[in-house]
């Protein structure tokens, strides 16, 4: 499309999710006018027709786990959550509303994995997504994921450096559009649902001590 110089007014609109959005025909929207629905989702039409979702900046997720570590050492390729291997109710490292409504999409531009554990140097990879997966969730059991009875649940992974700690402080990696971690990681939230899910699982094998947090903070671009 050529570029147009708006010489008119434009509108400004508010809607429900449920309701037809306003066009040219209806209710003689112009390009250029903006709105926003009752989910707080805010659009915008550059025809005047046709609507797309209005980019509303960065949203910081975060999510903790205190690890049991009653097992000891992780081994390579185990599953780090805080359900011990008795646990017939383990759990999956839950990121809650990370997108503007339900069953939008997004990409993850950053992340952050701290450990209250001091001085340790795992590599860690983080599997995601959009539904809670059926692979192995029991912390220190051997990773199941992605499996085939998730593959259409699931998103990708986050590949975190090697931890670190510099002095008598928290053990942490960053990953970022620079760095290895492949991101940005586009993913789409399933269907009435605005979470995604993840199994974060050791690359190598480190000790966590007993009751220390985890946590994982993600950084999105919502839609």
């Amino acid at each position: 499309m050529a570029v147009q110089q708006l010489e008119h007014k434009t509108y400004k609109y508010t809607w429900l999710t449920t309701d037809t959005k306003p066009t040219l025909a209806t209710h003689g929207t112009v390009p250029g006018s903006t709105g926003i629905d009752d989910a707080g989702v805010m659009w915008i039409t550059r025809d005047g027709t046709n609507w797309e979702v209005k980019h509303q900046g960065l949203k910081e997720v975060r999510t903790t786990k205190v690890i049991d570590g009653g097992l000891g050492a992780y081994a390579v390729n185990d599953v780090v959550s805080n359900e011990d291997c008795c646990s017939t109710t383990a759990t999956c490292w839950t990121f809650e509303d990370v997108v503007l409504a339900v069953s939008r999409s997004g990409y993850i531009v950053g992340a952050i994995i701290d450990s209250a554990t001091e001085s340790v140097t795992p590599a860690l990879t983080l599997y995601l997504f959009n539904a809670v997966p059926t692979s192995n969730l029991i912390d220190n059991a051997p990773n199941t994921a992605p499996d085939c009875n998730d593959i259409l649940k699931y998103i990708g992974k986050i590949d975190f450096p090697a931890l670190e700690s510099l002095g008598t402080t928290d053990s942490t990696s960053i990953a970022t559009l620079s760095t290895y971690g492949n991101l940005p990681l586009p993913f789409k939230c399933a269907t009435a649902d605005a979470d995604i899910y993840g199994i974060l699982v050791t690359r190598t094998a480190f000790t966590q001590s007993a009751g220390d947090d985890i946590s994982i903070i993600l950084l999105i671009e919502a839609y």
